[in-house]
């Protein structure tokens, strides 16, 4: 299985706790993940790290790959992570609270050139 992933994670924990890149690529890499490009760009809230991840050994199907990004945001104390696929052109939100944030929305994901998937109406 060879699957890249771009990933926007969220430094912010409930606005009062900033996590580092370094510690959200460890738990990625903990999680299975394998990292690959990647950049800090700052959203309308909080800085946030875009990145590229592709399966490790042990993730031998999309249920795995899910689950790893699943158990990072959980570790990461984050309510999900935006995980968009190129391949396929779909995008979707992981993690314990996801179902909280309604749908994957392209205006508030970044790609690692640090531009939005989708322009922002404006009101």
């Amino acid at each position: 299985m060879n699957k890249t992933l771009t990933l926007n994670v969220g430094m912010d924990i409930e606005s009062t706790e900033a996590l580092s890149a370094n510690v959200i690529r460890e738990i990625l890499a903990a999680n299975g993940l394998l990292l690959g490009r990647q950049s800090v760009v700052q959203s309308d809230t909080e800085k946030t790290l875009v990145v590229e991840v592709t399966p490790g050994p042990d993730i031998t199907s999309p249920a795995r790959m899910r689950g790893a990004i699943f158990q990072s945001a959980v570790d990461l104390r984050q309510d999900c992570i935006a995980a968009w696929n190129e391949r396929t052109n779909t995008g979707g939100l992981i993690g314990p609270r996801a179902a909280a944030w309604g749908r994957f929305n392209p205006e508030f994901f970044f790609n690692l050139e640090g531009r939005r998937m989708a322009q922002k109406e404006s009101a």
